[in-house]
């Protein structure tokens, strides 16, 4: 296991790709799998071996260093080295110094909502009614211990958020009488 600093060169055109590893002939057999697989994340990458090929590319390592150093000797060859195929200025974090499009953004954004539809929701509820959690499971329920530290966060960041829409509209039915409010059981 060689950890260190490499470069990707594209014999074609000359261009570069430089990166770290702790593991650097592991690290480049994902990069071929990505690549291979026309899945790597650097698109200027992916172009390039889609239409030079695989035969073209090849791998050198610039410099053998410990895990501690790794990204400062990264930053010290990109900064030197000027390589044509990273899209990053900074080797400790990939984002830093771009920015995304409005679209990219957009697809970003739809890609993290949940979407159900009514249909969906009903089956799923259809599908859990009636089901009875396993005597195991309840155990580990009751078990469930929160520390105190832990306890205080989640109370702070309730409070934080405010009460949510249903919990004022509760309160308000309740102030108008049309709801009375529950009662809690004695545990």
């Amino acid at each position: 296991m060689i950890s260190g600093v490499y470069q990707i060169v594209c014999v074609a055109n000359g261009r570069r790709y430089i990166g770290s590893a702790r593991d650097v002939y592991r690290r480049w057999a994902e990069h071929q799998k990505d690549l291979g697989n026309g899945r790597h994340h650097n698109r200027h990458l992916q172009r390039a071996w889609a239409k030079y090929g695989a035969g073209c590319f090849g791998i050198e390592i610039l410099e053998c260093c410990d895990e501690g150093a790794l990204l400062g000797r990264e930053q010290h060859w990109l900064d030197t080295s000027r390589p044509e195929f990273n899209l990053a200025k900074y080797a400790d974090a990939p984002m830093r110094g771009r920015k995304a499009s409005r679209q990219h953004r957009a697809r970003l954004s739809k890609a993290h909502r949940r979407y159900q539809s009514s249909e969906t929701r009903s089956k799923i509820g259809d599908a859990n009614r009636g089901k009875r959690r396993s005597p195991e499971v309840i155990e580990a329920m009751r078990r469930r211990v929160v520390s105190v530290e832990t306890r205080a966060r989640m109370s702070a960041a309730a409070k934080a958020r405010g009460p949510s829409e249903k919990m004022l509209l509760r309160w308000e039915a309740m102030r108008a009488g049309l709801l009375k409010p529950a009662l809690k059981k004695a545990g």
